[in-house]
């Protein structure tokens, strides 16, 4: 099961990280994007319930915008915890990542 949350960026900076429940594992995702040059990267930790990281990603894309590179931050996040020992324990992962470009993703497929 996975559970997805986010935080607006204007007010990401000020939120504590936040420990996911005992048993369950946390992904804190981001895709960035630089402006003058069109150039994106990803990024992204899976942290357990003590915050003992369990693993780590992150690489530069190339073009694109903020929303690929965000939407790239997400599938690499499952492709990590599809490669690891956990998806046949019934381990819970949180997915937090950037509410704004959630808002955005959910609204175009509509």
């Amino acid at each position: 099961m996975v559970k997805v949350s986010g935080a607006p960026k204007s007010v990401r900076s000020k939120i504590n990280w936040v420990y996911p429940p005992r048993e369950e594992l946390k992904f804190n995702i981001d895709g960035s994007f630089v402006s003058n040059t069109g150039m994106t990267g990803l990024g992204g930790i899976l942290r357990d319930s003590e915050a003992n990281v369990k693993a780590v990603f992150s690489k530069a894309i190339g073009k694109g915008n903020a929303n690929f590179a965000e939407l790239l931050a997400i599938h690499e996040a499952f492709m990590v915890f599809g490669a690891s020992q956990w998806p046949n324990s019934k381990t819970i992962i949180q997915l937090n990542l950037d509410k704004l470009i959630l808002d955005k993703l959910i609204t175009s497929i509509k």
